[in-house]
């Protein structure tokens, strides 16, 4: 709940100089003293909401949390768990009541660090079993340019790594979704840290110039890529499944890395677009996304694996969901 409290705005001498009172109350929750120096910020225009804010010390910003070893160890959750508390913008995550010693200590240990590695700007402290995360805002749009272009080369790179049975890729390939998870997870956890501060949030705003309103799409974008990787990790797995390992004709191996490039190409294109904010070209684009799709549905009765056709599919409902995000 938040309180309404009326405060008149008065003048001091002729000078057009403005005083407002602050709340008692607040000031004491938030240490305000005579002579402390107090944040005001402004938005883009510089009206609408003014917001005031009292500098805190790197300690007291901290946010810290506590994890009973057991039983989320034992109920396989404790991976989860952590993953929660990241997302949720908790900087100290520490687990308690650990085993001094066994395997169930062990365990645990490969557990987190697995986990450790996906989340951005991350540190496991083994000594103290805790999980210390950076504080650092990093602009959702420049991370998600990085999601994107990571994407679009997983989805061309899977697709040939399947048709040219190659090795290389397959790693090449593993080793970006976990990149874009990471990248995926920090951009949900900073999306939720500008929600839930609007002193931070403002200052992301102002400066790299975008809004609230543009951040929740950007979340959503992000989700659709990190489903399309998912998608791209499932096409490079086949190449390691020797019953999905069936020889092409020269003419359907072509027809199949054209039709990926041409989507790829669309897929950047949109997301450009969005970027841009270029309502007239992203509208254009729709209907060309549309006239793969019969391309794509043909491609059933070869002996293309359906998890190829599908990742097709997923690029372009990919494009058409980024082109529906762009406003006029």
């Amino acid at each position: 709940m938040r309180e309404i409290i009326t405060r008149k705005v008065q003048q001091i001498g002729e000078d057009t100089s403005f005083i407002l009172t602050l709340p008692k109350t607040w000031c004491k929750i938030n240490g305000i003293t005579k002579g402390l120096a107090l944040d005001i910020s402004l938005d883009q225009e510089e009206e609408g909401p003014l917001l005031i804010t009292s500098s805190k010390s790197a300690k007291d910003q901290k946010k810290y949390i506590e994890l009973p070893f057991s039983p989320l160890f034992e109920s396989d959750t404790l991976s989860r768990a952590i993953l929660q508390r990241y997302l949720d913008g908790f900087e100290i995550i520490k687990i308690i009541n650990v085993p001094k010693s066994g395997k169930n200590k062990l365990k645990a240990k490969e557990q987190i660090d697995q986990l450790v590695h996906k989340l951005y700007g991350s540190e496991f402290q083994y000594g103290k079993f805790e999980i210390q995360v950076s504080n650092e805002i990093v602009s959702p749009r420049s991370i998600l340019q990085e999601m994107f272009e990571m994407t679009n080369k997983m989805v061309e790179d899977s697709v040939n790594a399947y048709v040219k049975q190659d090795d290389n890729l397959v790693l090449e390939v593993k080793i970006l979704e976990n990149e874009v998870d990471k990248l995926y997870f920090h951009i949900v956890r900073t999306v939720k840290s500008l929600l839930r501060d609007p002193i931070v949030g403002t200052k992301v705003f102002v400066s790299d110039e975008f809004t609230l309103l543009e951040s929740l799409d950007l979340r959503m974008i992000a989700s659709y890529l990190e489903n399309l990787a998912d998608s791209a990790e499932n096409v490079a797995n086949l190449v390691q499944i020797s019953e999905t390992q069936v020889p092409f004709n020269k003419t359907i191996e072509e027809k199949l890395i054209n039709l990926t490039k041409g989507i790829t190409n669309n897929l950047d294109k949109s997301f450009r677009y969005f970027q841009d904010n270029d309502y007239d070209k992203a509208v254009v684009t729709l209907p060309t996304a549309r006239r793969f799709l019969p391309r794509i549905e043909k491609l059933r009765s070869t002996k293309i694996h359906l998890d190829v056709i599908r990742i097709l599919e997923d690029a372009v409902e990919c494009i058409i969901d980024i082109c529906d995000l762009v406003g006029e």
